[in-house]
Formats: C-alpha cells, structure tokens, sequence
C-alpha cells in the first residue's frame, strides 16, 4: 500500500502549527499527584558514571543492578532498587562514534536485561526481554555510538518484570555528545549537575508512608502515584548560579503523563527532543510528556522578580529553584540554530513511494494489543528492509469504554513524526523522536529507517501493557 493510496496524511492541513500540544486525554479515575509534607531537599544529582578504562577511540564502563536502602523520607529507610547505588542510576555520557563495551551486572534475585532506550544499537546489545542476565551473572555488550547529540536513558526489559523493576528504582540516563555540542559550548548551559541538570520525574505511591512496594500498589492499566519524586527527592530544591538553567526531562514514570509549567506560566524554552536538538529553540507556557519521552529545556532564570522559581509538574511544586546572581553562564539566543543541518517538515509528496504499514493499538488492562496480537517472544509480526523509509500509521482505537493515551516506543532507531489526525505536528515535535504519545481516537504518522539489522520491539510504553502483550517484533533484514 502506499501512502498516497489510502492514508490521511496525503492531504496535510498546514494551516494550524502549534508550539506544542494543546490538551491531552485526562481519565477520570486518572491518579492525581498531591501536595506532600515530606522534608524539602536538595535536588539529588546523579553522578557521571566513571569509565575503568579509556582510550581516545573506546570507554568502557561497568554497571550493575542490585537491590538498596535509600531515605525518600528523611529517617526511614525505603527498599528500592539501583544500578551502582540505592536509587535510579548514574549519568552515563557517551560521544558520537566512541566505540563502547559496558560490563552489565545483575546482584538482584530475579532475571533483568539493560535497554538502551533511544540508542540506534544492534540487536544484541539492544537489551529486550530476549537478552536477560540471571542474578550473579555479567554479560559484555559492545557498541559504536551512531546517534548525535541528544539525551537517552537505560531502563531494564525483562518480560513481565520490567514495570516492577522500574518501579522500584531500576532507570538512568545517557547523554550523548557530539561536534554539534562543541560548537554551541558557549551558546548552551553544558556544566553537569550545576547549569545542564537531569530530572528523571517519576510519580509513586509511599506504601506506610515511606515504602516502594510495587507489589501492594501495581494498577493493571499502570501503576502511578500520588507523590511526585524528581531524581526520587520529593519536595525538591536547586539552588542555580546561572542566568541560565538547562534540564534535561525524562517521563520515567509507568503511565502518567506530566504536564510542566513555570509559575505564573512564564516563558520557557524547549531546545531538544528524544533523539537530539530542535532547529531553534520553540518558546512554550506548558510542555506535556509522556511516558518514556524526554525534552530538553532552558529556563531564563532573569525573567524572574522572585527569589525562588517553582516548576509544577502536573500542578504540583516539583522543584523549587532558588535564584543566585544570574551570572550569565551561556550566550543564549531564543532565535539561535541549534543545528548545523536543519530538519525540514516533511510534505506528503516527498514520502508518497513509501510503504505505509498499520500499528493499531486497541484495549485496555488483560485485551490490550497492537494488530489484534497479543506478544510472543518467538514471533515476527512485520519485517522491513534494511535502510529503507517506510510510513507507519499509529492508531489509539478508541470505543465509549476504552480510552487511555498510549505512548509508542520503537526499538533500535530515531524517527520523525509526519502528523497527528492530518495536522503538521507541534513544532516541539518537529525533531528526532523514539517515543510518542498518541491520544485516544488518534493516528499519527511517522516515518523512520532502521541502520542495524536484527529484530526490534516496538511497543506501548505504559509498563504495565507491554507487560500485558501490547508490544510485538519488527525483523530488519
């Protein structure tokens, strides 16, 4: 079939370009995040994670899952899970065409896998349910760094473990660097953990109080929370001592989708996506993210009168920033390129000869699916040639009694989003993209080219309905 045969997207309104959404679909029985009485803390930053070896061509770095104490709340200890710690995991930092190895570790007591969420990796070293580690076990992956720079994040895959795991404290970031980051070293914030900080936000519920007990808790349409943890601190501060500050935003939660907004809806701006920068920076009031995405933000601390900024996730205070002098630390432009080579939009007649191929994701808790199949970890449910652009047609089937947004997550390569229901995409969504969030009753259109042979997941990425079947294999031959 070809797209122009059959297919929405061959009459494109570019009438209407929004800077980003505008709405989403909230569920009534969706759960709300509430203000908590939690002791205020420093913002934990992640640490980089140090290579035990290093040459000007390969880094290679050891990581390892296991099981921890850590004080969500001040004086009690909460059970969690880590890699290399108590809680979430390292920053790992990688630079475009760095040869990698990383020594995977499991100190855990059940089986787990590390995948490279929006890395561009070969099959092996891609981390699904097919490439577990037993407890006690290490497994080497070796890897070319093929992506630009963008920020990722690794998270476990085991099949029917992934969103307990997650839950617990099992995720990280990457964040990849490359010729582009040094041109724009004096344009950016680029100081790890004091103007350039990562904010994985993530919503759980504290059993008794203090614990993660997934166990207790777990949702079957996904597992949320009413309490909001960035970096797992609650009730988070960050005291800035630049004009300029620079988060890099990563929805690790199961299934909620966040919206952030600045006090008084104050202009921010958005510079990155999932899979890299933006053409210039989009000016925005409000950012939603779903689960898996990621963006890339500045926030213009001088546009402030108060000493202390708050960013709401959700409406709910997620950080507390806590203005310095506004030293200017970047020669930020809200007009700037941010890219050397810019990505266009994309218009139906320059994808017409491509192959559109369906992905209908339909139901919800046990009945979920994509294509009417439930997961099978031996099948192959679609196959593309190597190097080859085709069109998929993402549909979120909705009736009067199913309707949740569900979030797409594809394996092993970076995509651009063609539209969404016939409309050019928000221009936020104008990038690189591995993850998308597609509302009920929604098709969206994307386009994308596998470089690695080998068999690749896609998936919805609440974790509970990959869990549950909603995810299948593509073979890229």
């Amino acid at each position: 079939m070809l797209i122009n045969s059959d297919n929405r997207f061959k009459e494109l309104d570019m009438s209407y370009q929004p800077s980003a959404l505008e709405t989403i679909f909230r569920s009534d029985d969706e759960v709300k995040i509430i203000e908590n009485e939690i002791e205020s803390r420093p913002l934990n930053i992640p640490p980089l994670l140090e290579p035990i070896s290093q040459t000007d061509r390969q880094i290679v770095y050891e990581i390892r899952a296991q099981l921890g104490q850590t004080e969500i709340v001040p004086g009690r200890k909460t059970p969690s899970r880590g890699y290399n710690g108590d809680l979430l995991g390292p920053t790992i930092k990688l630079k475009k065409d760095q040869q990698v190895k990383i020594h995977t570790g499991n100190k855990m007591n059940e089986v787990t896998t590390y995948h490279w969420h929006g890395l561009i990796v070969e099959e092996a070293s891609d981390g699904g349910p097919h490439m577990t580690i037993e407890p006690n076990e290490t497994k080497t992956i070796d890897f070319n760094v093929d992506n630009e720079a963008a920020t990722l994040w690794y998270h476990p895959h085991p099949y029917g473990l992934t969103s307990k795991q997650v839950y617990e404290g099992l995720a990280g970031m990457m964040i990849v660097e490359d010729e582009n980051t040094k041109r724009l070293e004096n344009r950016l914030p680029h100081e790890y953990g004091i103007d350039d900080i990562p904010v994985v936000v993530q919503d759980r519920f504290l059993v008794d109080g203090y614990k993660l007990d997934y166990d207790e808790v777990k949702s079957i349409d996904g597992t949320a929370g009413d309490t909001l943890l960035l970096n797992g601190t609650a009730n988070a501060s960050f005291d800035a001592t630049g004009r300029y500050l620079r988060m890099r935003l990563l929805n690790g939660s199961n299934v909620t989708n966040f919206e952030f907004i600045l006090q008084n809806h104050a202009t921010f701006y958005q510079i990155g996506t999932d899979g890299g920068l933006l053409n210039y920076p989009i000016e925005l009031k409000h950012l939603f993210l779903s689960a898996g995405e990621r963006a890339e933000i500045i926030i213009d601390l001088e546009a402030f009168e108060e000493e202390q900024v708050k960013l709401f996730v959700n409406g709910v205070t997620g950080l507390t920033i806590n203005r310095g002098d506004n030293k200017k630390n970047a020669d930020f432009d809200p007009i700037m390129s941010l890219r050397t080579e810019m990505l266009p939009v994309i218009q139906p007649h320059e994808v017409a000869q491509y192959t559109t191929k369906l992905m209908l994701m339909a139901g919800t808790d046990y009945r979920v699916s994509i294509n009417g199949k439930k997961y099978d970890l031996d099948r192959i449910d679609t196959t593309q040639p190597l190097s080859e652009y085709q069109v998929w047609e993402i549909i979120n089937a909705k009736d009067e009694m199913e309707n949740l947004i569900h979030p797409y997550h594809v394996h092993g390569v970076q995509f651009r989003i063609l539209d969404r229901d016939g409309k050019v995409p928000p221009r936020n969504e104008q990038g690189w993209k591995d993850t998308v969030l597609v509302n009920p009753g929604e098709t969206v259109h994307i386009l994308l080219k596998f470089t690695k042979p080998g068999k690749f997941m896609y998936h919805c990425h609440i974790l509970e309905h990959e869990e549950h079947g909603m995810m299948g294999h593509v073979q890229i031959n």
